[in-house]
């Protein structure tokens, strides 16, 4: 988390017209314009409501497959804003990734014969 407030959570989530607001425990509005994130914009004002907290850390929109966390509406992270440092982290984990899968992938299925 690149915020101090460790142990910080979503209590109430609102979308507005032009806002996203997320209320925390610790008493904490954060505001963030609805225009960061493009993918939101394009929905109906309808589509847009139908969210879902998640572990009170994120906000997930399942029929689209888009999501939003605290720490990056805090961070002030707009869509499509990867951090300095992120783009060779994402890199890794592909790698890994693909190595867990060919390492994991089943064989075709043998027929053992017993005499």
């Amino acid at each position: 988390m690149n915020y101090s407030n460790i142990g910080e959570y979503i209590i109430k989530f609102k979308v507005g017209i032009k806002t996203l607001v997320a209320e925390t425990n610790k008493g904490r509005e954060v505001t963030t314009p609805l225009s960061w994130y493009p993918t939101l914009l394009k929905l109906s004002p309808k589509e847009r409501q139908s969210f879902k907290l998640r572990h009170e850390l994120f906000i997930e929109w399942p029929t689209i497959g888009y999501g939003l966390s605290l720490d990056g509406m805090v961070s002030q992270t707009k869509e499509g804003h990867v951090p300095a440092g992120e783009s060779a982290e994402i890199e890794i984990s592909e790698a890994i990734l693909q190595e867990a899968l060919e390492a994991y992938t089943l064989k075709p299925y043998t027929t053992l014969e017993y005499s």
